[in-house]
């Protein structure tokens, strides 16, 4: 038996993050719930990237955990694949993925009905804040609230320290925090203070829908025709939006079945005033979670660059030069630091020769840049073995095709600079590489038959590697495929031939680098919409 405290163990509830008007289901401490394709699961997911019994939820004297129940497609938690079999705690804000389908675990937040009709949303009477006297004195209230660092709170706790001070100096029975959700007749409440009236009229909501009003109905011909609003015996009722940059959805709303203590349009523009600190305290709470989710960032790409080699050295007869740049995009979130899916590294194997390899991962983010790590760190291991790079290829696409999810993939260039000159490159579905000698530039383009496709993608493929000369001097320069696409303004790519003209008349390796790097900055105008690298390998005398 589980003790029932309410710190400890509180009800929680996994929500469908793709369909939000699905009710949520509810956990107590205790519950076990089995989900699945199959009929008899506790929680029925109609999808055939699902297994029959796909994973199995807990919610324990320890916390929640989930368990896979050797699915064929795996459980994700915030991206990271879980151990067939083994359990995996999960905390508030954790992310469960099951095939295409996202459930989040999150607090309970009580849900309360709305009214249906919206028709008559624009006769009702909005006030305009800003241009009564009530200002000043829910400015003077309201920096109480200020001092309390509200922020630095949950959005319940921030919500309902706002909500007793509009509660207490307006006079209204009822003040809640309320956050619509699209497609449902039903509303979450965030926060709540005082009585239990029943319902909130969705028609008054969508007339506080613009930014910087708000729906006041104080009289009985107002309210009369709101149905079961009217029959719960309102006579009081105001509604704003706070304005939230993450969240467009969050209102404040309240209601008394006795007049307000403000007269006329003070009371409405205290209300007004108190959405607009509310919004920039929701807005603070969310910036508080994306600096912590930039930390997050700049972890991991402190991890990526411990994986990858230095920007310039040697081993061997051959030295490089690298440049690994991750994708920007204008549209993107600034995150500070941004983390890369491409793949690249240079180690020295047992018999003195060379291993490199470069490579793309499908995708961005953090779940391109885990599968980069997965990829980057199995490769620095077979540089302790000497093989044929068909043989790596091949073993690492099965650990990628057993360990990741079906649509996870990424293209790759293997190569062995043996010690005599000769180099065995096999090309995984990468394709971008160039050979740089005393007769100029040539692309290195291998017949359908050599190398192989993408990483994987499918079991049981056959690679194949291919011979190259490289005399001392010459230089194989391979970069991602975020350089070829590059794109220009009018959405012309950058292609191959625009390397080649780049690499012509280069002097070395670090020329190469520099020449590719202003050619993109020209055509592109700097914007990267893709992560960027560019290895640069020579043989020296």
């Amino acid at each position: 038996m589980i003790p029932q405290n309410a710190e400890r163990h509180p009800t929680l509830e996994l929500s469908f993050l793709d369909a939000p008007a699905t009710k949520p289901v509810r956990l107590q401490p205790g519950d076990e719930y089995s989900i699945g394709r199959a009929p008899e699961c506790s929680v029925f997911i109609n999808n055939p990237s699902v297994s029959r019994e796909h994973a199995i939820v807990r919610y324990g004297p320890e916390g929640v955990s989930v368990e896979d129940r050797n699915s064929r497609h795996g459980t994700l938690v915030n991206g990271v694949r879980t151990r067939d079999g083994g359990r995996v705690r999960i905390v508030e804000g954790d992310v469960i993925k099951l095939g295409p389908e996202r459930l989040r675990l999150g607090r309970v937040y009580e849900r309360i009905r709305t009214d249906m009709p919206i028709s008559s949303a624009e006769e009702l009477r909005t006030v305009v804040v800003g241009g009564k006297t009530g200002g000043d004195q829910a400015m003077r209230v309201l920096r109480e609230v200020m001092r309390a660092n509200p922020s630095e709170m949950s959005e319940e706790a921030a919500g309902r320290l706002l909500l007793e001070r509009v509660q207490t100096t307006a006079g209204i029975e009822r003040a809640m925090i309320v956050r619509m959700i699209p497609g449902s007749t039903e509303a979450q409440i965030v926060a709540r203070v005082g009585i239990d009236i029943g319902n909130v009229s969705r028609t008054v909501i969508a007339a506080a829908e613009e930014g910087g009003r708000v729906a006041h109905l104080s009289l009985p011909d107002q309210i009369g025709h709101l149905g079961s609003i009217a029959g719960a015996g309102v006579c009081e009722i105001l509604c704003a939006r706070l304005q939230v940059r993450a969240d467009p959805h969050l209102y404040l709303y309240g209601d008394s079945r006795s007049a307000a203590r403000f007269t006329g349009g003070d009371v409405a523009e205290f209300v007004g005033a108190a959405a607009g600190l509310g919004g920039l305290v929701f807005d603070g709470i969310a910036l508080r979670k994306f600096g912590e989710l930039r930390q997050h960032y700049a972890r991991a790409a402190a991890v990526q660059r411990k994986l990858l080699p230095d920007r310039t050295g040697s081993t061997g007869r051959i030295s490089w030069a690298l440049d690994s740049i991750a994708a920007a995009p204008p549209d993107e979130a600034n995150l500070g630091t941004n983390v890369s899916g491409d793949i690249v590294g240079v180690a020295r194997r047992p018999d003195g020769s060379t291993l490199a390899w470069i490579g793309d991962v499908c995708g961005h983010g953090i779940g391109a840049a885990l599968l980069m790590s997965a990829a980057q760190s199995w490769l620095h291991a077979a540089a302790g073995r000497v093989e044929d790079p068909a043989v790596t290829v091949a073993a690492l696409n099965e650990f990628l095709y057993q360990h990741t999810e079906p649509f996870d993939f990424a293209s790759l260039w293997v190569a062995a600079f043996e010690l005599g000159g000769d180099v065995l490159v096999c090309d995984a579905g990468h394709g971008h590489a160039f050979r740089v000698g005393r007769d100029g530039v040539e692309p290195l383009d291998f017949a359908g038959d050599d190398g192989g496709c993408v990483i994987g993608a499918m079991p049981d493929t056959a690679y194949a590697s291919v011979r190259v000369r490289l005399d001392a001097g010459e230089r194989l320069v391979i970069t991602t495929d975020g350089v070829r696409e590059s794109r220009a303004s009018d959405g012309a790519e950058f292609g191959s031939e625009r390397v080649v003209e780049a690499l012509r008349g280069s002097t070395g390796s670090a020329d190469d680098l520099q020449r590719i790097h202003e050619a993109l900055t020209r055509f592109s105008k700097g914007v990267r919409h893709d992560d960027v690298t560019v290895l640069s390998l020579a043989r020296e005398a």
